[in-house]
């Protein structure tokens, strides 16, 4: 709408006609006129305000979404990543988040390939991994001052899985 105080302009004098069609005919009952008038006046002001603030414009139908489409990577994948990076970070997370995995890595590779069992055969898996590796594998918490030691570097933990690989 271009022009809304010309609207309501016209549409009050629009209705202007019956108030003074009503005051010349019934002049006993101007104030029930009068009354009728505001109200009327009152519709057409919220006419123009709701012309107003809508727009105007035709809206737009609301498109379907399509179908999120599934990731293509594994959430497998993705959780081992996020465990490697954050593994960077802190000595602690190191421990933490990479020692899990490279503990269930090695006892698949050491009982697949040897038949040492990492928790039934301790020293003979140490002595098959090297004190590195078994330091990152070895159970229990972490040394809580490790919080503050450096992360690994992601080509230290390359080499310690491929040491794990070739057992």
């Amino acid at each position: 709408m271009k022009r809304p105080f010309v609207t309501a302009g016209a549409l009050a004098a629009l209705g202007a006609a019956p108030l003074v069609i009503c005051l010349l005919t019934l002049p006993g009952d101007r104030s029930l006129a009068l009354d009728v008038y505001v109200l009327y006046l009152g519709a057409v002001l919220l006419y123009v305000l709701v012309r107003m603030t809508s727009g105007g414009r035709k809206r737009k139908p609301i498109e379907a979404k399509a179908e999120k489409r599934s990731n293509p990577r594994i959430a497998e994948l993705v959780r081992i990543e996020r465990e490697v990076v954050l593994a960077t970070g802190s000595g602690f997370d190191r421990q933490m988040r990479v020692g899990p995995l490279f503990r269930d890595i090695a006892r698949h590779r050491l009982w697949s390939r040897r038949g040492v069992g990492l928790e039934e055969d301790p020293e003979k898996a140490r002595e098959l991994l090297g004190e590195e590796i078994w330091g990152l594998l070895r159970s229990g918490r972490p040394d809580p001052n490790s919080r503050y030691a450096a992360g690994a570097d992601v080509a230290e933990l390359r080499q310690m899985l491929e040491r794990i690989e070739k057992v």
